[in-house]
C-alpha cells in the first residue's frame, strides 16, 4: 500500500464536496450552516469537514497496514458532480440520454449506500438479530458481532456490487422540483430519500409505488419516481376528480412535470415537507445554505424519537408480522399489486373462513381499473379479525352492478386447486 501523502486529509467524505458546493452561504463555495438534530444546534462549517469523517475511508487490512480507499470514490463523485452542474443548469430532465441517466442513477446509488447511516444499519442489523432469537425463547447466535473493519468491508461489496439498484433506479422516471417562493432545499448526511406510497410503505428499489429525491441545489431537487405513480396519475382523468383545488393542483403539476421534463414549481410548505424528510432520514446532520433551521426544531419537539438516526430497516419480532396499515384499521380491504400498477379498494363480504375467496364492492369502476393490471404479482386482503397475503393470483367477476361481486383465484390451476382444498380443511 502506498504510503499517506503529508497534504492528504485524514478527512473523507461520504457526502462529496462538489454536491455540498451547490448549498453553500451565496453559493460561494465557501461556507454552509450544519444543523444538529441531536441536540438542536446550528453553526457555520467548511467544506473541508462537513460531510466527513475522520478516517471514515480507512480500513485495516489482514496485515496491519492501513488502506485509504478515499480515492475509490474519485471518477464517481467527479461525473456524479458533472451531472449534478448540468441538471442544475440545464433545469429539464425530458430528453436525457441513457449514458447522462446511468450517470445519474449511478451516482444516486453510491451516495446512498456510502453514508453513516447504512453503516450504523448494518452494525445495528445482526444484534438486533440476537435480542430477537433471545426473546422467542432460541439460542442466540455464537458467531461474533462484525467489527467496525467489517462493517466497512460489507459496505464496500455493496458500493462494487451497485448494479442491482442502478437498474431499479434506471427504470424510475426522473423528475424536478423547484421552489416557486423563498424556501430553499436542504441536504444531509445522508441526502438521499426514499420514499413509498403503496399501503404497507414498500421501500425497495424495484417496489410498485417507491421514489427516491436527491437534493442538487438549494433551489433544485431530483426525484426518480416509479411509473405507477405516473399510471395513477394518468388512469383517470384528475380534472373530473372531485378533489380539493389545492390537492388536484398538486396532482395536475405531478402528471405535468413528470410528462414534461420541466421543473414543478412548489410551495414554501412543500419545500419545508422535503426538508423535514431529510432531518427524519438523516443520521445526524443537516446542512442548507442559511441559518433557518427553526421549523425542523419545531418538527423534533414532536418527533423527539428522531434526535437518534434510525437505521433504514430493522430486524421485526418473531412471529409477528407487519403493522397493520392505518387506514386499514376498519372495514375489509383488498390490495392488489400489478405488474406495473397497484390499486387499493374496499369490499364487504369477506369471510376468511370459506373455502373460496368471494367478496364485493361498491366501486365497480375502481375494480376495471385494477384489471387492467391483471394478472397479479400478489394481494392483500384486511378485515378486522386479520390479514391474509396471496401471490400471483386473479380476479374473476362473479356479478356485475353497483355492488360487484368477485373472488380471487390463483393464476396456476393446479395452485387453484390445492389453494381452494386446504381452505376447506384438507
Amino acid at each position: 500500500m502506498p504510503a499517506k501523502a503529508p497534504n492528504e486529509s485524514n478527512f473523507h467524505h461520504f457526502v462529496p464536496k462538489s454536491a455540498l458546493r451547490r448549498f453553500t452561504v451565496d453559493g460561494a463555495g465557501k461556507q454552509i450552516w450544519v444543523f444538529d438534530k441531536s441536540d438542536g444546534r446550528s453553526f457555520p462549517g467548511g467544506l473541508k469537514r462537513t460531510g466527513s469523517g475522520q478516517g471514515y475511508n480507512t480500513l485495516r487490512l489482514s496485515d496491519g497496514s492501513l488502506w485509504n480507499f478515499e480515492d475509490a470514490f474519485q471518477n464517481i463523485d467527479d461525473e456524479f458532480a458533472a451531472t449534478g452542474n448540468t441538471l442544475a443548469t440545464r433545469r429539464r430532465v425530458d430528453d436525457l440520454d441513457p449514458p447522462f441517466k446511468a450517470a445519474v442513477c449511478t451516482g444516486v446509488a453510491v451516495q446512498f449506500l456510502r453514508t453513516p447511516k447504512v453503516r450504523t444499519t448494518l452494525d445495528r442489523l445482526p444484534r438486533q438479530l440476537v435480542e430477537r432469537l433471545v426473546e422467542a425463547g432460541l439460542p442466540a447466535l455464537d458467531d461474533p458481532m462484525p467489527s467496525e473493519d467489517d462493517i466497512r468491508k460489507i459496505t464496500l461489496d455493496l458500493i462494487a456490487n451497485r448494479d442491482e439498484i442502478v437498474e431499479g433506479l434506471l427504470t424510475k422516471i426522473p423528475i424536478l422540483y423547484e421552489p416557486a417562493g423563498g424556501a430553499r432545499f436542504w441536504t444531509s448526511d445522508h441526502p438521499i430519500v426514499r420514499e413509498g406510497s403503496t399501503p404497507d410503505d414498500r421501500r425497495g428499489v424495484k417496489d410498485l409505488g417507491v421514489a427516491f429525491y436527491a437534493p442538487i441545489s438549494s433551489d433544485l431537487l431530483l426525484g426518480l419516481v416509479c411509473p405507477s405513480i405516473l399510471a395513477k396519475l394518468t388512469d383517470a382523468p384528475i380534472e373530473r376528480l372531485e378533489l380539493s383545488a389545492n390537492r388536484k393542483a398538486r396532482l395536475l403539476a405531478l402528471r405535468d412535470g413528470l410528462l414534461s421534463g420541466r421543473p414543478v414549481p412548489i410551495t414554501d410548505d412543500q419545500v419545508m415537507d422535503f426538508n423535514l424528510k431529510q432531518v427524519g432520514g438523516s443520521e445526524r446532520f443537516v446542512y442548507a445554505h442559511e441559518d433557518a433551521f427553526e421549523p425542523a426544531r419545531t418538527w423534533l419537539k414532536a418527533h423527539p424519537e428522531q434526535r437518534a438516526g434510525a437505521a433504514l430497516f430493522s430486524v421485526g419480532r418473531m412471529g409477528s408480522g407487519p403493522p397493520r396499515p392505518e387506514q386499514f384499521k376498519e372495514g375489509q380491504w383488498l390490495v392488489l399489486y400489478g405488474r406495473d400498477n397497484w390499486v387499493q379498494l374496499p369490499i364487504g363480504g369477506y369471510d376468511p373462513q370459506r373455502s373460496l375467496r368471494q367478496a364485493w364492492t361498491d366501486q365497480p369502476a375502481l375494480l376495471r381499473s385494477a384489471m387492467r393490471h391483471a394478472p397479479f404479482a400478489e394481494a392483500q386482503i384486511y378485515y378486522p379479525e386479520g390479514s391474509e397475503m396471496i401471490r400471483d393470483i386473479n380476479v374473476v367477476i362473479l356479478e356485475r352492478g353497483p355492488r360487484t361481486r368477485f373472488k380471487l383465484v390463483p393464476s396456476d390451476p393446479g395452485m387453484a386447486q390445492l389453494d381452494a382444498m386446504l381452505r376447506r380443511g384438507g
